[in-house]
Formats: structure tokens, C-alpha cells, sequence
């Protein structure tokens, strides 16, 4: 559905924390995770006025990702199967020996993540290549409907604008809206904010949109996810 949450496509105000998707020791190369939940993080503050930070290591590593990253289709689809759960409850870690567990994601932290109260739905933009009058007609509108996500090439920059001099498209991140300069991304590089010429050539644009779910009442579930949260913090305590 077409549904006008940001009738002027700027989300500048309901941006989220910006969070890198690496540290002194490692990369993730999670940067189709870091995008597409910056895009949920950012919808949810517009629907509820409300900052959220969900773990993209549950996300990633759902997704079994390795470097040099996946399809952000295959994220989108992970989120709206498995829901997401807070950031503390899996946070980045210092090594990535730690950021990769659990792997296989254990059942604990997926009833967590079927208890999000939103079914994230998405569809492409385009898929592919479009000549750029016709990628700026389809940003302008949808960005009305979401935060958008997009390839990029990167990082090639031009002034005061990145570009793509030909360079095939390498990652993913969130695009907000736009200035007299080019397209604004969110990024989770560089303290994030960015700004892409408008003949940035963007292979690949997805919208996003929520749908609130009935969860029924579950006194077993929630029993048990507070025993074992219980049980870890004991263990923390030792």
C-alpha cells in the first residue's frame, strides 16, 4: 500500500543514533543490516516518537552473513520472518570471534524477536538499471511512503558530493531525502551523513513499510525468557 507517512520525503528528524558497523579490531561488512534497520529505526520514530536501537547482530547473524557482505533483500526478508530484538540484549562486541555467535541464532533470542510488534514488508524501487530522470521521479515519490534503501558505489568524492565514476555499486545504506546538492544517505561510515550526486548511479532501491501485528498473551514464553535472562545475570554476577 501507498501510505503518506512524510508527505514532504525528508526524515531528517526521525533520523537514529548513528552506529558504525565496525570497530579498531573488525569489520562486519553488515552494512545491508546497519542500512535496513537504520530504515525501521527511523520509521518507528516518525509512528511512535520514539528512539529505538535493535541489535543487528541478531540480524546478522540470522542472515549467516560473511564477508564481503549479502543481498539486502535476504536481510529485509529475516526481519520479517525473525522480528528484531533490542541492541543490549546482543550488543557489538570488541572481536568478531564474539560477534559471530550465537550461530546457528539460538531459540531464546528468536522468541524475543517474534514478540517485535511490527511485520516489516518491503518491495523493490527498481531492480537494475533506469535512465536518471525516471530513478529521481521514483525516490521523490516513495521517499513520501519510507526512508529508502539503496546501492551505492563507495566512496568517490567529487566536491562536495560522492560519486560513482563508473564504479559498480558496493554498498548499502539508507537514503532520507534529498538537497540542492544530491540524494541524502544515513550511512554507517563516517558519522553517516552524506550527500550522493543525483546521477548516482543506484542499482537498487527498496521501500519499507510497517504493519502492526496482534501478538496474543504468551505467560509461558514470557516465563521463560525471564528465567533464562535471570539465569545470565546471575552469571554475570560470579
Amino acid at each position: 500500500p501507498k501510505v503518506v507517512l512524510q508527505d514532504n520525503g525528508n526524515w531528517s528528524e526521525y533520523l537514529p543514533t548513528y552506529e558504525p558497523q565496525f570497530n579498531s579490531f573488525f569489520d562486519t561488512y553488515g552494512c545491508t543490516v546497519f542500512g535496513t534497520q537504520n530504515i525501521v529505526e527511523t520509521i518507528l520514530k516518525k509512528l511512535e516518537s520514539k528512539e529505538y536501537n535493535f541489535s543487528e547482530r541478531y540480524t546478522y547473524n540470522i542472515a549467516e552473513i560473511q564477508p564481503p557482505g549479502t543481498d539486502p533483500h535476504l536481510v529485509a526478508e529475516v526481519i520479517r520472518a525473525s522480528g528484531l530484538i533490542d541492541n543490549e540484549i546482543l550488543p557489538m562486541t570488541e572481536r568478531e570471534f564474539d560477534y559471530i555467535t550465537p550461530r546457528p541464532m539460538t531459540q531464546y533470542y528468536v522468541n524475543i524477536g517474534a514478540k517485535f510488534p511490527y511485520t516489516v514488508k518491503h518491495e523493490y524501487v527498481w531492480n537494475g538499471d533506469l535512465p536518471q530522470e525516471e530513478r529521481a521521479e521514483r525516490i521523490r515519490e516513495c521517499l513520501r511512503y519510507s526512508p529508502l534503501g539503496v546501492s551505492v558505489t563507495a566512496w568517490i568524492k567529487e566536491g562536495d558530493v560522492y560519486v560513482d565514476k563508473g564504479q559498480p555499486n558496493t554498498h548499502w545504506c539508507m537514503l532520507y531525502g534529498e538537497s540542492e546538492k544530491g540524494w541524502l544517505i544515513f550511512d554507517s561510515y563516517d558519522q553517516s551523513h552524506k550527500v550522493i550526486s543525483f546521477d548516482h548511479n543506484i542499482q537498487i532501491c527498496k521501500r519499507y513499510m510497517l504493519f502492526k501485528k496482534e501478538i496474543k498473551p504468551n505467560w509461558l514464553l514470557d516465563l521463560w525468557i525471564n528465567l533464562i535472562s535471570f539465569i545470565k545475570d546471575v552469571i554475570k554476577l560470579k
